[in-house]
Order: structure tokens, then sequence, then C-alpha cells
């Protein structure tokens, strides 16, 4: 695999690491360290070189052409270990709540809208759009801002009782607090990963080599400039799952400086090139880091201290990629569905 096939490897092998200290944060730190500096680094390192990162190399991946009974199949298996997962990491919490020493929502969390429900939704609703907008970046970057910019609007006229206090978070819902990954305006990402890969297999010499300087220049300019908004909504959990164009646009700068700082090091420290190995496994390793953080999560939910959560990161680092690399011992490759 030569270098330039190694940087969206390494990038979601960062992005899934970022995940699960993130998680760890998020499930078990005291109030203390979760409202302190160092927890709000925490989220702000799990915000756009995570989720927001992820999904655009999906939809860099997603523009490829197949056959649309390939990707709606794909878009399937990931709903349905979407599924499987949320009872797979609550299956403590729901073994309490069945002997009656928590009280909580249970189809909340069966429910809860994490990143792989959001894929399939993602690919599905791709499928058909990609097809309709014949495959043009300008068209899939306009539908992407659209939908950002609707978002606050989206939902509100959907019941919030019945079924639909459970499907409405899918789609876009502010006040479900198990509506992290809704399609509005999370699809956005998707569609911009598309029409980055639109411009670059179709006009791949777009630009002569100042125009690309001064993109670049634009991005990290962009991204300082906005740091500090960047911050406070990355750092704010509810305004992030469910946040605006404004920051849609940030982290879309931010993201874009970030690969090049990647790039960089991919080509100055060969070491790096290890990481490509998680991202090659981002999907089980995902699978397995959350089935640890989440059943754990019922004995020792928001109680461990800053040390604590060191400890706990490395311990379950090191356990899913032990795990991961167990899996993976019986065949040669793994074909992740993400």
């Amino acid at each position: 695999m030569n270098r330039r096939n190694l940087l969206p490897d390494v990038l979601k092998g960062v992005a899934v690491i970022l995940m699960i200290q993130v998680h760890i944060n998020e499930q078990f730190a005291n109030l203390e360290f979760f409202n302190s500096m160092n927890g709000k680094i925490s989220l702000f390192l799990g915000s756009f070189p995570a989720a927001p990162l992820f999904m655009l190399i999906m939809g860099w991946y997603a523009f490829r052409s197949k056959p649309l009974k390939t990707e709606i199949w794909r878009a399937i298996k990931l709903l349905c270990t979407g599924l499987l997962l949320n009872i797979a990491l609550n299956a403590n919490l729901f073994i309490h709540t069945v002997q009656g020493s928590i009280q909580v929502d249970r189809l909340a969390y069966l429910f809860g809208v994490d990143i792989l429900f959001l894929a399939g939704l993602s690919l599905l609703t791709v499928a058909f759009l990609k097809r309709l907008l014949h495959d043009k970046w300008w068209a899939l970057l306009l539908v992407a801002i659209a939908i950002v910019t609707i978002t606050p609007f989206v939902g509100n006229d959907i019941p919030a009782s019945g079924v639909w206090r459970y499907l409405r978070p899918f789609i876009a819902d502010n006040f479900a607090w198990w509506s992290y990954f809704p399609l509005f305006p999370w699809l956005g990402y998707v569609l911009a990963g598309m029409a980055a890969a639109a411009v670059s297999i179709q006009n791949p010499q777009i630009w002569n080599y100042t125009e690309k300087l001064a993109f670049k220049t634009a991005i990290i300019i962009i991204f300082l400039a906005g740091a500090w908004y960047g911050w406070q909504i990355s750092t704010n959990l509810q305004r992030y799952y469910h946040h605006n164009l404004l920051y849609f646009g940030w982290a879309l700068a931010a993201i874009g400086a970030s690969v090049y700082c990647w790039q960089y090091l991919i080509k100055t420290l060969p070491g790096i090139s290890s990481l490509s190995w998680v991202g090659r496994n981002v999907t089980t390793i995902y699978i397995v880091q959350w089935i640890i953080i989440g059943n754990l999560s019922t004995w020792i939910y928001r109680t461990q201290s800053g040390a604590a959560l060191i400890l706990w990161f490395m311990v379950i680092t090191l356990i899913t990629m032990a795990v991961v690399n167990l899996i993976n011992k019986p065949r040669n490759q793994q074909e992740e569905i993400i």
C-alpha cells in the first residue's frame, strides 16, 4: 500500500481512537473532570477530528459507483448492526432494569441514534440522491449546505409521542437526549465528502500550484479565525450534536487543515502509518470499544477521576485492539462495512 492510499486509513484510525477517549469521558468522568479544562479538551478532540471526519471519508468512498442493490444492502447491514450494537452495549443496563434496580426508558437506549444508524441512513439516502444529482459536485455541495441550513426547522411538526417519539430522533430532534447523530445535520458531511471525491475524480487538474496553495491558506485562516466558536460548540454536547451551518463550515475547514497535517506526518514519520491497521478495522474496533464502555458505564457512570480515565483509556484501547486482532486471525482480510 503506498503512502497516498494510507491517508484515509490513518485518518479513520485517528478518528476511532479519539472516539474511544471521548466515550470514556462522557460515560466515566465525574462532573469535576467533565466540566474542567481537561474534560473540555477531551470533548474538543472528540469533535471534528472524529465523527465529522469519519462521515466525510465515508462520503468520499460512497461516491464510487456501485449497483443500487449493493448500496441498499450495505445500508441495511449498517442499520441492523447499529441496533445489535445498542443491545450489546446496553446489555448490563437492560439486565438491571429487568431486575428493578435501575429505572430508565429502555427504548431510548435501544434506539439511541449512534453513528452506525447515521451511516446506514446516510448511505440509503445518498444511494438515490447521487443518481438524482448525476454525481455533480456542486449539486452535492449545495444539498449538503441546504440540509445543514434547514436543520433547526426539521422535525418540529413531527409528533413527539407514540412511535414517533423514537423515530423522530433519527431525522432531527433537539430535545431527545438519545438523538446523538440525526440525519440532519450530519448527512451534510457525507455529501461534502462525495462532493470532494467528485472534484478529485472528475477534475484532478482543476487547480495549479498557486491556486492549491491559496486554498490551503484559506482553510487554515478559516480554522484559526473560527477556533473559539468551534471550541464553544464542540465542548457543548447538545449544541455539537445539533449544530448549525456556521459550525459545519468551520468543521470542514478544521478537517481540511488536519488532513494536510496528517499528510505531512505520514511523509515525515513512517511510524504513523501503523495507524492504518486501526483504520482498516474501524468498524470492528468501534463496536468492541462501545460494548466494553457501555456495559462498564452501568457500574461506574460518571464516577471516575482524571487519573482513572487515563488508565481506563489505555486498558480499554489495548483490550479492544487485542480482541479485534483475535477476531481477524481466522481470516486474511477483514471487510469493513463503513
